[in-house]
C-alpha cells in the first residue's frame, strides 16, 4: 500500500482536488438555485398579496360609496347597460363627494405598492 502511495501521490493529490473542485461547485449552483426559487416565490406571493390589496381596496371603494347613496347623499337613477337592455341603478353623488370617494380609493391603492 505504501508502495502504491508513493508511485501515485501526484495522482491521488489531483483526483482529491477535482473531487473537492466539483463538490465545491454543484454545490454552489444548488444554493443559487435554491436562492432563485425562493426569489420566485416571494416574487409570487407579493404579486398575490398586491392583487388582493387592490381588489379589496375597490370593495372597500363600491361599499362606501353604495353606503353614502343609502345615507341619502347622492340620487340613485336607473339607467339601461349593454347589448340586453337590463335596468340597473346607479348612484350619482355631488362632486365633493364623489372627490373625496376617488382620492380615498387612489390612497388605498397606493397603500398597496
Amino acid at each position: 500500500m505504501k508502495k502504491f502511495i508513493k508511485e501515485n501521490w501526484f495522482k491521488i493529490i489531483i483526483i482529491v482536488l477535482l473531487s473537492i473542485v466539483t463538490f465545491s461547485y454543484t454545490f454552489s449552483q444548488y444554493t443559487n438555485y435554491q436562492k432563485q426559487q425562493s426569489q420566485i416565490q416571494l416574487d409570487k406571493e407579493k404579486e398575490i398579496n398586491l392583487e388582493k390589496c387592490l381588489a379589496t381596496a375597490q370593495e372597500n371603494y363600491e361599499l362606501i360609496w353604495n353606503s353614502t347613496c343609502s345615507n341619502g347623499i347622492g340620487d340613485w337613477i336607473n339607467i339601461c347597460q349593454g347589448e340586453q337592455g337590463k335596468n340597473c341603478t346607479q348612484c350619482i353623488l355631488p362632486d365633493k363627494e364623489a372627490e373625496r370617494l376617488n382620492l380615498l380609493l387612489k390612497k388605498n391603492k397606493k397603500d398597496c405598492y
